[in-house]
Parts: structure tokens; C-alpha cells; sequence
């Protein structure tokens, strides 16, 4: 039997009358689609079919985008910099370091992975 491309209601729980006591306390659990006879009530879950997607991604950097049509892939833009064409940019690599290194809160804040540098010899105050 081939998978379903559409979604699809399935029987969740039916309770028959003819097993109920008098007195007695039923709750019913939610459902999303609810049909009653004479003889029961029958509660229906719906489920969605779950599409395969495939996704064609070009090396880069890229970051998740909700969308209409869900999440998609999304191009992140990275500055260009020419901080080590020369050797005498020590000035602007430091002020870089500090702009990345005083935004650490932000990207805890909001969950950005992070890598914890090690302290080295030759390493500058930032």
C-alpha cells in the first residue's frame, strides 16, 4: 500500500453507550473530529502527512527562514574584510575582536552555538 499524501483522520478512542453505568463520570479526551450513532461515539485524530523534502543546498553559510511554505534554507551574507593583507592591521583585527566579543550576551540570549577560545601565549588584551 503506497503512503498517503494528504493528511488523514484516525479512530481515536470510541465509547459505547451500552457500557456506561448510570452515575458514572466520563470524560471524553479531545478530539479533532467527533461523529455519534445510536449505539456510540466515535473520536477521530487528524494526522498530516509528512512530505519528504528535498532541498538543494550550495556551499555557504546558511540559517533557517519560516516562510509560507514552512522553513527554508536562506543565504547569510558575510562582510568581506581585508584585515590580513597586511601585517599592520593589529588596530582594526583588535577593534573586530572587541565588536564580536561585546555581542556575547546577545548570542547566548539567543541560543547561538559558541566556541570557548583557549588563552594562548601570544594572544593581545582585548
Amino acid at each position: 500500500m503506497a503512503e498517503p499524501t494528504e493528511g488523514r483522520f484516525k479512530i481515536k478512542k470510541i465509547t459505547k453507550f451500552d457500557d456506561l453505568v448510570e452515575g458514572q463520570v466520563l470524560e471524553l479526551p479531545e478530539s479533532d473530529l467527533c461523529f455519534q450513532n445510536e449505539s456510540q461515539i466515535i473520536q477521530m485524530k487528524y494526522e498530516r502527512a509528512e512530505e519528504e523534502r528535498k532541498y538543494e543546498v550550495k556551499p555557504g553559510i546558511h540559517t533557517f527562514v519560516e516562510s509560507n511554505a514552512g522553513l527554508v534554507l536562506s543565504k547569510v551574507e558575510l562582510k568581506q574584510r581585508t584585515l590580513l593583507e597586511t601585517a599592520n592591521n593589529t588596530k582594526q583585527i583588535i577593534k573586530e575582536a572587541r565588536t564580536f566579543f561585546n555581542k556575547l550576551d546577545v548570542y547566548k540570549n539567543l541560543s547561538l552555538v559558541w566556541v570557548r577560545l583557549a588563552p594562548s601565549k601570544s594572544s593581545a588584551p582585548i
